[in-house]
């Protein structure tokens, strides 16, 4: 299915009214976690996965300079993204289900993840989330959760970090600890059922089959 300039992947449609889970994918690894999942989950589901994304544009909350030397930044779409998302995507993939899902969870790695985060301050549309990795050293965005309040209905939110993601020599990077730690009390505070996971390695190891483990929480959760 495509949608814009969007490409969505749909595993498991068959699965009728089993829970939708919707992932931002990096490149395209939709098929790989869906695999993975089946491998380590037997509970039925759908999973839509999202790719062609500018991934700094889209998954971004507000511009931000790079962390990295030499990056371009963050131009902060993903208000806009969401709209479309909210608007476009997921109607059209509901609307190509056998039945309606019990629930609609949102994941995501990385920036993904920190986009899952965001994207339930800003939409009813997900009850659970699941952040896997989350780029929560973004700047300003523990703040921001600690200020505003959730539009979702969230009952569950799985967060993750590897064990060595704190122990960079970027000290952006290395708040991604304590950053998560505070979001996780403010979800928890507003009344979210919470699981953290610590996986073992650094920021880039093993992210597909993390990825599975969150999709796994949130629908056994």
């Amino acid at each position: 299915m495509t949608i814009g300039d969007k490409t969505i992947d749909v595993f498991g449609g068959e699965n009728a009214g089993a829970p939708l889970v919707v992932l931002n994918t990096f490149e395209r690894e939709g098929k790989t976690v869906w695999n993975e999942v089946k491998a380590i989950c037997e509970a039925p589901f759908t999973l839509a996965a999202i790719s062609n994304l500018n991934w700094e544009r889209d998954m971004t909350p507000w511009a931000a300079d790079s962390v990295f030397k030499g990056g371009a930044g963050y131009a902060g779409g993903a208000d806009a993204y969401l709209e479309e998302l909210a608007s476009e995507i997921y109607p059209a993939v509901i609307s190509n289900l056998k039945a309606a899902p019990n629930f609609s969870a949102l994941a995501g790695y990385s920036l993904g993840g920190l986009f899952a985060a965001y994207a339930a301050f800003r939409t009813e549309i997900f009850s659970r989330v699941a952040s896997a990795s989350g780029s929560f050293w973004f700047p300003g965005f523990a703040e921001f959760v600690a200020t505003h309040n959730l539009v979702a209905k969230l009952d569950f939110a799985y967060f993750s970090l590897g064990d060595k993601e704190a122990t960079v020599k970027n000290p952006i990077l290395a708040s991604v600890g304590e950053r998560t730690d505070k979001i996780i009390s403010r979800f928890s505070a507003l009344g979210v059922t919470c699981r953290f996971e610590q996986n073992e390695g650094n920021h880039f190891k093993d992210a597909e089959k993390r990825t599975a483990r969150a999709i796994k929480a949130v629908l056994k959760a």
